[in-house]
């Protein structure tokens, strides 16, 4: 029988015990080794045995290599779902404009109603029943009434002659004078009430910025050339015309119970 020859452990330099048939452990360091019995039949040859794999270090390679992939699985899903998601958009603020009012309208609402022009509600607009403007060297001349009630006057300045984008906000004016002025088609678009008016402007032309002509009883133009578009105020029960010389044929006044010309 082959005896074991006690030899270093060639690791730590321990010495080697026998532990079974073919295998030996290192007193010290407790690596195992594998004896070879070789030839020739004296010569025993000592290999370390091979390294056991512990369960725990198994164990922690699984839970490493499963929190990988779960790692790699969330990122490629936070990706995925970067790219499905729209964009956000910018939020864009806009500044509504401010309202502009005229000057005759700041003054008009200073004088009529201690009030700024903003402040003005159209309920009370809607109380202005007469409105006369006369335009002069001096300045601009208003008159008013509230209710068909005592008339009220105002002066402005040369400022308020730029009237006409604030004017329809008199929506219920039954009598509108402009002595001096003159009325572009729309400009009376929303005066369904009105009974009165007096301006530059010919018949024919008012026949055709009057929202309700037949609506009118008084008409006075202070510039009329000719009688054309007269018919169209069937109602009317004052005409006044501001005449010039070219004005000739007035066949068309009897019509008017009065005519004043």
């Amino acid at each position: 029988m082959i005896q074991f020859v006690e030899v270093e452990c060639p690791n730590c330099g321990g010495k080697l015990t026998k532990t079974g048939e073919n295998t030996a452990t290192c007193v010290h360091c407790d690596a195992e080794f594998l004896i070879d019995k070789g030839q020739p039949a004296r010569v025993t040859n000592v290999y370390q045995a091979p390294a056991k794999t512990s369960s725990n270090s198994n164990t922690a390679a699984i839970v490493v290599t499963i929190f990988s992939f779960l790692i790699i699985v969330i990122v490629t899903l936070i990706g995925t779902m970067s790219h499905d998601e729209p964009a956000p958009t910018e939020t864009t603020v806009t500044e509504q404009p401010q309202k502009v009012y005229s000057e005759f309208f700041r003054c008009f609402a200073k004088a009529a109603f201690q009030m700024t022009p903003d402040q003005v509600t159209a309920q009370q607009l809607a109380k202005v029943t007469f409105l006369s403007i006369d335009r002069n060297f001096d300045g601009v001349h208003v008159e008013y009434a509230l209710e068909n009630g005592a008339l009220q006057s105002i002066e402005m300045s040369s400022e308020a002659n730029s009237y006409f984008d604030d004017i329809e906000k008199f929506t219920q004016l039954s009598s509108l004078d402009l002595q001096s002025l003159s009325l572009t088609t729309g400009d009376l678009r929303s005066f369904t009430n009105l009974t009165e008016i007096k301006t530059r402007n010919s018949p024919d032309e008012l026949a055709q910025i009057v929202s309700n002509p037949e609506k009118i009883t008084s008409l006075t133009s202070y510039s009329a050339s000719d009688l054309t578009g007269i018919n169209v105020f069937s109602n009317s029960e004052q005409l006044s015309l501001v005449c010039n010389d070219e004005l000739s044929d007035l066949s068309d006044t009897t019509m008017s119970p009065i005519c004043d010309l």
